[in-house]
Parts: C-alpha cells; structure tokens; sequence
C-alpha cells in the first residue's frame, strides 16, 4: 500500500513540473498576428510574401512574419489592392487596369490614378479578346451568316463517304478515309484507302497463292492459307493435267488412289491415279 501512495505522488509532481516548463514557454507568432500578418515557413513565404516585418517576428525558428500575402500560384495580392485611396485628378485604379495614356500618379500598392480605364473584355481560354460592336454584319448573337456580311467565309465542303470497289472488294477489305492496319490506297480512289485487306500465310506463299474473297474458276483452293479462314481464301494457279489419268491433287491424303508426286503441271501439284500409272508421259 506504501509503494502505491509513493508512486502516486511521484507521478503528481512530474506532472506539475510537466506543466510548468509549458506554462514558461514563450507564446509564437503573438505579435506578427497583432501587427496584422501571419507566420509562414521559409520555402512558402518566399514564393506568397509581398511585404516582411521583421520587427514583429516572434514566428520562431526559420518562419517569417508576412504582412502582405498572394494567392498562390497566380500572384494576385489578397490584401493590397484595394484602390481607395483619393486622387487630385482621375480614380484610384489598379495599374492592369488602366490604359497607358490614362495613368497618373500612384494613390497605393499597384494602384494609380486613372483617367482612362481599359473596357473589360471576353475571356477565351487564357487569352482576352476586346469587345468591337463596329464590325460588321454582327447582330446580338455574333455575325450573320450571308452573301449580305463581306466577311462571311463559306464552310468547307465535307468530303463524300469512301465507296468500295470491286477490287477492295476482292481481297476482302473496305474503302476507308483512315485505316488502322492492313491497308492498300492502289485499290481505292480518291483519299481513300482499303482496309483490312486479306493476309497470306507462309502455306499460302508456298503454293504461290494469295489471299482474297474468293477464287475463280481458273484457280484451286488451299486450306488454311489465309489468316482470316471465314474472311478469307488462300487461291493459287490450278494445275495443269499433263497426262494424268485421274485427278491433280495438291496432297497426298487428298488421293484415294495411286499417288504419284508431282505428276500434274504446276507447283505441288501430284497425280491421283484411278489407274496405277501415267499415260502419254514424255520419256
């Protein structure tokens, strides 16, 4: 019970010595706030201050006593440009505001006598552009459109719409203004470009083919030569006979009789014999 009562009263007066180094301690930034300013850290008020007062710094440590402050980042004083003051000749304007010819003696921080204000213009993005209610042809909701306003300037005419060709067509693609990948001008007129045109593999290139739509009657199918197989067809040179007797086959799993390899014209083009050999063969 002892050892608690002690240790009670030893936290008591820790805690009034506690209190009583704070109580000592000097109050910061009282006399910079009375003179109308307000503590800002180095950094900062380098970039917002206007105006020290190094007599009321009582901020402490690397803060300044600031009396006139900015509005980060765009510059415009919070405190100083209020242009009241009298003037013997014109009105106590903020200098951005008065015209150059108008601008008289200063009555404050940035202010001056002004004789000549400048006319508030329409803002467009950043830039100002000044109000002219001289031009012509302009009516309250801006310039009329017209043979009657000189500075009417037609609109530019819209290019018509791409139209496919046959030739596109055939290699499976679309006439575009604009293609992403894949694309031929030689087969569209005009600015436009076919798009999406068919791509051989390298099976297609073995047979000497090339990819489109579709083949015609003078050509033979290859299978799985193209890289959009439902788009498009891998069409290489038919086979030419040479004798066979049966039919020309471009593999050998594609014959149910004797094969012959490359017993027809043309390249990879065999012999399906119905009969076990070639006729009328030269040599």
């Amino acid at each position: 019970m002892r050892k608690i009562i002690s240790l009670l009263m030893n936290l008591a007066v820790l805690v009034m010595v506690i209190s009583s180094v704070d109580s000592a301690r000097p109050v910061k930034g009282i006399a910079c706030r009375e003179a109308g300013g307000g503590c800002y850290r180095g950094g900062r008020a380098r970039r917002i201050c206007e105006k020290y007062d190094d007599e009321a710094n009582d901020c402490g440590g690397s803060r300044k006593c600031c009396l006139v402050t900015t509005d980060d980042p765009t510059g415009t004083i919070r405190t100083a440009l209020k242009c009241t003051a009298s003037c013997d000749v014109g009105t106590c304007t903020p200098r951005r505001r008065c015209a150059e010819e108008g601008r008289g003696s200063r009555c404050g921080k940035r202010c001056v006598c002004c004789t000549k204000v400048k006319p508030i213009g329409l803002k467009k993005g950043n830039a100002k552009v000044e109000k002219d209610d001289s031009s012509e042809g302009k009516g309250p909701r801006g310039p009329r459109k017209g043979q009657q306003n000189q500075n009417f300037t037609p609109s530019k005419v819209k290019q018509g719409k791409c139209t496919s060709n046959d030739d596109c067509t055939m290699k499976g693609g679309k006439c575009k203004t604009k293609c992403n990948k894949n694309g031929d001008s030689t087969l569209c007129s005009g600015d436009c470009t076919c798009c999406g045109i068919c791509e051989a593999k390298s099976k297609c290139s073995r047979y000497d083919g090339v990819c489109k739509k579709s083949c015609d009657g003078t050509e033979r199918t290859i299978k799985g030569g193209c890289k959009k197989k439902k788009k498009c067809t891998c069409c290489a040179p038919k086979c030419q006979q040479n004798g066979c007797q049966g039919q020309c086959v471009s593999k050998r799993k594609e014959c149910t009789g004797q094969f012959i390899k490359n017993g027809c014209g043309g390249l990879k083009c065999h012999c399906c014999s119905t009969v076990g050999k070639l006729c009328n063969m030269p040599g």
